[in-house]
């Protein structure tokens, strides 16, 4: 399975990364949406788009509904979208506010299948 790790934090990214490749993923990463978006216009062969929710330049729920929108061929004809799964920090209840849960609600609306909460364990993550 090829993984797309994105995240502003390039800590965070690489260790994501790295984990998933242990666990015998094929994986990259990207630090910005708009990297993020470049590299899914051109590789359709990527399954997963791992996602941060908040980064400066577009957040991770308007990557996926840029990339839902986008067409999705290859060689062969149409593709599906690659699966989306989301990650934050926020934790419901426990370190963010209301209106930063907020930003989390729309997720499985606009396609999510999942969200993991930072720090993601090892075992969550393959």
């Amino acid at each position: 399975m090829k993984i797309l790790v994105v995240d502003d934090v390039g800590y965070s990214r690489h260790f994501q990364t790295r984990m998933l490749q242990k666990a015998g993923h094929a994986s990259i990463g990207a630090g910005s949406g708009a990297e993020a978006l470049r590299i899914l216009r051109t590789d359709h062969s990527i399954d997963v788009v791992l996602t941060d929710l908040m980064m400066p330049d577009m957040d991770g729920i308007d990557l996926c509904k840029a990339v839902m929108q986008m067409e999705h061929v290859n060689d062969d004809g149409p593709v599906n979208p690659p699966i989306f799964i989301l990650m934050t920090a926020l934790h419901p209840g426990r370190n963010a506010l209301p209106r930063d849960v907020e930003r989390i609600a729309p997720a499985k609306e606009v396609g999510f299948v999942d969200v993991l909460f930072k720090p993601i364990e090892i075992e969550s993550l393959a």
